[in-house]
């Protein structure tokens, strides 16, 4: 078992990670565990004057919110608040005790409260709320490691939601390839300043330079094939970033 697996594998319902740290060593604890949130779909609505209500003008059936995370936590007595807070900043990485499986990605609104439950009482704890704004995406606690499939790779979606996996591209200046997976290709260049690229569909960002990217389908075995049409590709790896709702 590797220090990540030991790790995830120590969480508890009053524990929680982030950025890799662990509440308990920080001196917190979770007292009021955030709920499961099942995000909403994209929705964008119009009123019309003399109408009750509004009427949809445009739905994306696969395009989620964000969701807000939220759960009551306490410093322990002893321990610098200071430290706490300084913690608690920034992007990251989520993963609550109460379901050690799953990983979100996101930030930290700024503004909290740090209050006493007894103030004065020299081992008085400290309750604070922060609220964690996250993608509505669930991810692997432990990610399934990256798959070369420069001579082909294969691998299974254990979650319940699609992935858009990450492609990672290795290789001199002009060369051409493309990536099959399931009815989906992919195709990419790469140029003078491109000898490493990625194609994130998650980030909106990569090579594509013709046909789709690739999407992992859910509960269900895949294999990924690349043809190479000129020029010299070094290593194609793709990281699954399994996933769901």
């Amino acid at each position: 078992m590797s220090m990540g697996q030991q790790s995830v594998a120590g969480l508890r319902g009053s524990d929680l990670m982030w950025k890799g740290i662990r509440a308990w060593d920080m001196g917190v604890i979770v007292t009021d565990p955030a709920p499961l949130i099942r995000p909403g779909a994209r929705v964008e609505t119009e009123t019309i004057p003399g109408r009750s209500g509004s009427v949809d003008t445009g739905l994306w059936p696969d395009i989620y919110e964000d969701i807000s995370l939220a759960p009551g936590l306490a410093i322990r007595p002893g321990y610098s608040r200071d430290a706490v807070a300084e913690w608690l900043t920034g992007s990251g990485r989520l993963i609550l005790g109460d379901r050690p499986m799953d990983a979100y990605e996101g930030r930290v609104v700024d503004e909290f409260e740090i209050a006493e439950t007894a103030p004065g009482h020299p081992d008085s704890y400290a309750a604070l709320k922060p609220c964690f704004v996250v993608r509505p995406w669930r991810y692997e606690a432990i990610p399934a490691i990256p798959v070369p499939i420069l001579r082909g790779g294969r691998g299974y979606n254990p979650r319940g939601s699609a992935a858009a996996p990450l492609i990672r591209i290795r290789g001199e200046a002009g060369a051409v390839l493309a990536i099959q997976c399931g009815d989906r290709t992919l195709t990419a260049t790469l140029t003078a300043s491109d000898a490493v690229i990625d194609c994130d569909w998650e980030a909106a960002d990569g090579c594509r330079t013709g046909g789709d990217f690739l999407v992992l389908a859910p509960l269900t075995a895949w294999q990924a094939s690349v043809t190479v049409s000129s020029g010299e590709v070094h290593s194609v790896t793709l990281e699954p970033r399994y996933r769901s709702l």
